[in-house]
């Protein structure tokens, strides 16, 4: 978009086509090749998808995109589905419960929580910390009614604590470092 901050804090900046639209990939690679970029790290949902999708474009161009795999963005965009998959490999995860319908929200057992989408929400985008039963069906209602699948989440620290985990490992899937 014309007026992002990021085109004014770099070098050089570029408006392309979104990266849903058949002409970013073609776009993007033609940038690689004129300003001889080296590596790719992109920004949003919609950009993890495809340039992870097409990687060997890149690749062939000799720009390596310093993503993940599309197996792995798949699994992460969706909240539940890595929630049940860190549960699985032994990780202790905060309490979740999938809220297919407003009955499901009898399953909550512990109050404030986090209500979000469980497929994709762009960040902090339709999340909600709900105080009491009536705010959370309020909010589980709002996100079922604009088509989205609500999660409630154990709410964990305090309104002033964050939680990010970064994991940064070779090619050969050798830990280079990680941060918590």
């Amino acid at each position: 978009r014309p007026l992002s901050l990021g085109l004014y804090e770099v070098d050089k900046g570029y408006v392309v086509p979104q990266a849903s639209h058949p002409a970013y990939i073609p776009t993007m690679n033609a940038l690689c090749k004129r300003e001889d970029v080296q590596v790719l790290i992109t920004g949003s949902e919609a950009e993890l998808r495809a340039v992870s999708a097409s990687r060997q474009k890149f690749s062939d161009i000799g720009v390596l995109p310093l993503i993940n795999s599309l197996r792995v963005i798949e699994l992460c965009m969706n909240k539940w589905e890595t929630h049940q998959f860190l549960h699985e490999k032994g990780f202790h995860t905060p309490a979740c419960v999938l809220l297919e319908d407003l009955s499901a929200c009898a399953q909550v057992q512990r109050l404030p929580v986090v209500i979000k989408p469980a497929v994709g929400g762009g960040g902090s985008n339709l999340t909600f910390i709900a105080q009491d039963r009536e705010e959370l069906e309020f909010f589980a209602k709002y996100i079922l009614k604009l088509g989205g699948l609500p999660m409630a989440q154990e709410y964990i620290g305090t309104p002033r604590d964050e939680y990010t985990v970064g994991v940064l490992t070779t090619f050969e899937g050798e830990l280079v470092g990680s941060i918590a």
